[in-house]
């Protein structure tokens, strides 16, 4: 499907930590991974470089060497990632934002999500975000900007 493709490969990479498995001698490289680290780069809907999705491609063929060619062992390793992945997407394939997501399954569920900003002294997280269904918080997060905050609570 249109959502299978290398970008997708490349969040399921970054989303997992699959970098730190990559050997390399290109400070480059490193400092462009540095940047698509920052908890700001998903926010600003930016694509991944095709080095995280070349990731999840060759640790999966690392793991089908590893179990003698064994693709269900592959498969049993990598379908939990994808699936969850995958659910996030909307329907033209595209990575929904985490708060979009819980929103969405919550007018499923006929229930009503609500984030509650406060803004604290700390400067590098001035604003932190409280996601609410009723009086029971679900999610929290902090960040420089409500919309980074509440990006965080909604992961």
């Amino acid at each position: 499907t249109g959502a299978v493709n290398n970008q997708t490969f490349a969040q399921i990479s970054r989303s997992k930590n699959f970098h730190h498995y990559l050997r390399h001698g290109s400070d480059n490289l490193h400092r462009l991974i540095d940047f698509c680290l920052r908890e700001d780069f998903s926010i600003d809907n930016q694509d991944l470089p095709k080095v995280f999705g070349d990731l999840f491609e060759s640790i999966a063929a690392a793991l089908y060497i590893d179990f003698d060619l064994d693709e269900k062992k592959v498969w049993d390793i990598y379908w939990p990632m994808m699936q969850n992945f995958l659910q996030g997407l909307n329907p033209n394939g595209q990575l929904m934002h985490p708060f979009s997501y819980l929103q969405e399954n919550c007018i499923k569920c006929s229930l009503s999500l609500e984030p509650k900003f406060t803004e604290s002294v700390d400067l590098e997280n001035k604003f932190m975000c409280k996601l609410m269904i009723g009086d029971r918080c679900v999610g929290e997060g902090r960040g420089n900007s409500k919309q980074k905050a509440k990006f965080l609570a909604s992961e």
